[in-house]
């Protein structure tokens, strides 16, 4: 029989190693990831317990006050259906149509500028995709997505998604900023004849979607590499 000083009884920690010391305490929580080996009993403070702060592996100090759901602001939950779902509806419809249409172009300014807003429409419709998913998702988890937050953050799944937001953002903002330099280039040649559309010129168009699809990707992909997890570091607020 094991024998501990009275000051180590209700201290948190398992000294007789069987946890008796700890039993019946009013002064601490018990986490038990696994009932059936004592020594994965661990304890936390009394006020540790649902102070929206996760302190037991297996979540357990939250799981009895969860109710927070993954977009916590009702205006945002609304924005992200208003805005998301005709974002995919319309920017798809223009993708269709630009693409059905870009055989009848004539001039290699127009190519070059058909080709650039449907690549804004290309980043529109991703930009859409993510809000209208992660509406879904708000929904599926409900409020009880604390249950369920560190799962989620660390799933391939939100990995995707993020992708696919800072992807269609990127492809976006690229597009709008060549866009809006070959219009002020051609806006600064006036006299200019827009010439018919060449091998040249499509060789141009080309190589532009594909930097600004593949410097769009790589930007989303790099934070994802273990190499640059340290440079990139993603913080967690848990209000």
């Amino acid at each position: 029989e094991n024998c501990v000083p009275y000051s180590k009884v209700c201290n948190l920690i398992d000294d007789c190693g069987d946890g008796t010391d700890e039993v019946n305490c009013t002064n601490h929580f018990v986490c038990n990831t696994n009932t059936n080996t004592p020594f994965s009993i661990s304890y936390i403070p009394i006020s540790s317990v649902c102070d929206g702060q996760f302190d037991c592996l297996d979540l357990s100090d939250e799981s009895s006050c969860c109710d927070r759901n993954l977009i916590k602001d009702m205006s945002l939950k609304t924005s992200s259906w208003l805005i998301g779902t005709p974002s995919i509806v319309f920017n798809g419809i223009i993708l269709v149509r630009n693409t059905y249409r870009m055989k009848s172009v004539k001039t290699s300014s127009a190519l070059s500028d058909k080709v650039l807003i449907t690549l804004i429409s290309v980043g529109d419709f991703l930009v859409g995709l993510y809000l209208f998913f992660l509406a879904s998702i708000d929904v599926y988890f409900g409020n009880s997505f604390c249950l369920k937050e560190f799962e989620w953050l660390v799933s391939s799944h939100c990995s995707a998604l993020g992708v696919v937001s800072t992807v269609g953002s990127q492809i976006s903002l690229f597009s709008m900023t060549i866009l809006s330099i070959t219009r002020f280039y051609r806006i600064s040649r006036r006299l200019s004849i827009p010439g018919p559309v060449k091998k040249k010129s499509c060789v141009m168009v080309a190589f532009i979607v594909s930097f600004i699809v593949g410097v769009s990707i790589m930007l989303s992909v790099i934070p994802l590499m273990p190499s640059f997890e340290e440079t990139f570091n993603n913080a967690l607020y848990l209000p």
